[in-house]
């Protein structure tokens, strides 16, 4: 099986290759120079080496994740959560792969306790990026949208949540 990690050297994505490596051939995209293949999904460029690995599942952990940042550079968390999000759903359309979209719990009213689709209050532009996200990949019949709320460091960054 092949596997696209985008933002493979991140937070998640880091870990995630440590685990797929072992029985597959991962292709790991990252802005960073340590990654299997550098690049920027923003970028108006078709992403040609991704579309010639031609991978059975895309698993999307690129995120401008700092909630902070997200809200004194709104510009910044819309091209990094939203438009990647949508060059690489058009990916996995054009080769019919799967795609794993990873989102935030921070799309939740988390004072009721009950995460539905029917409490989902965007408090945040983070929030806001990553809801416009989870809307491109629902454009894509074999997506599916993870939720998740995690913390922690990375060799990169430390966590902010």
């Amino acid at each position: 099986m092949r596997i696209f990690i985008a933002g493979g050297t991140g937070f998640l994505g880091s870990e995630l290759s440590k685990k797929f490596k072992k029985k597959n051939n991962v292709l790991i995209g990252s802005r960073n120079k340590k990654s299997s293949f550098v690049f920027d999904l923003s970028s108006k460029k078709k992403p040609n080496k991704l579309i010639k690995f031609s991978p059975d599942i895309i698993i999307n952990c690129a995120a401008l994740t700092d909630v902070d940042e997200c809200e004194k550079n709104k510009n910044k968390a819309y091209r990094t959560n939203k438009l990647i999000t949508k060059k690489l759903v058009s990916v996995a359309k054009e080769l019919n792969c799967k795609f794993i979209q990873i989102s935030t719990d921070h799309v939740y009213d988390n004072s009721r306790n009950k995460n539905s689709e029917k409490n989902i209050k965007l408090t945040n532009y983070y929030s806001k990026s990553k809801r416009y996200s989870e809307k491109e990949a629902l454009k894509y019949n074999k997506s599916l949208i993870l939720r998740t709320n995690f913390f922690g460091f990375s060799k990169f960054r430390k966590s902010n949540l």
